[in-house]
């Protein structure tokens, strides 16, 4: 009788030990949560070539995006490795747009803007990295301008009667705090009055944009100079 209780006891402090991690492990299979991938970061590109030419994104030699990205599309943010990558851009038919080293930091958001020609046989392909981490504040939105327009040179760009002044080409301002609401758009070629665009755009406030110039001054259609917003 002894044996037997002792039988009984083992098997109940089996069960007590053993069945919870059991639903443990079926719950974490059949959980729709995905697991936390550490150590990653955060990826998009967007495409401004205004040859038309589609990309795909590589890191050391693995291709990283799902579909290639034409003119004016942009990847979305795709999970990628930290550290330093050798990172590459090839069009569909595997030809080589550019390569460079870039060291991305682990639970950081990135946009790399793709930009410059490729057309009849001249490569001058450039990439434009930005860090993506600014946070939203109460009132006014944050707004950065990115020059990624091969023609454009140094632009003026005004949103009312704020002045993002001298932009160059590939270069990246800091924030301002722009009204919110309808803005009226402007920019000039930096210190000239000769405006290549003008229009109204809409901000709303406790907002973060990135706002990118692509494609070709004097040009009409999707190739003609514009602006769009990243947010």
């Amino acid at each position: 009788m002894p044996l037997a209780m002792n039988i009984k006891g083992l098997y109940r402090l089996f069960l007590f030990c053993v069945l919870p991690v059991a639903i443990a492990a079926c719950n974490k299979i059949n959980s729709d949560t995905p697991d936390v991938v550490g150590n990653k970061a955060h990826l998009s590109f967007v495409n401004t070539i205004p040859d038309g030419v589609s990309a795909n994104l590589y890191f050391n030699g693995t291709r990283q995006n799902g579909y290639r990205i034409a003119y004016l599309e942009a990847s979305g943010y795709i999970n990628v490795a930290s550290g330093q990558q050798n990172v590459s851009f090839k069009d569909t038919t595997y030809a080589q747009l550019i390569e460079s080293p870039i060291t991305f930091k682990p639970d950081s958001n990135y946009t790399i803007y793709l930009t410059g020609n490729y057309g009849n046989g001249v490569n001058t392909i450039n990439t434009i990295l930005t860090v993506d981490n600014e946070v939203s504040v109460a009132g006014k939105p944050k707004l950065r301008f990115v020059n990624a327009s091969p023609t454009a040179q140094a632009v003026d760009v005004y949103l009312n009667s704020l002045l993002l002044s001298n932009k160059a080409y590939k270069s990246v301002s800091g924030y301002a705090r722009p009204d919110s609401g309808t803005v009226a758009l402007k920019v000039n070629i930096a210190g000239t009055a000769t405006t290549i665009l003008s229009k109204s755009i809409v901000l709303k406030p406790r907002s973060v944009y990135t706002m990118y110039a692509y494609g070709i001054v004097n040009q009409s259609g999707t190739k003609g100079f514009n602006v769009a917003l990243n947010n």
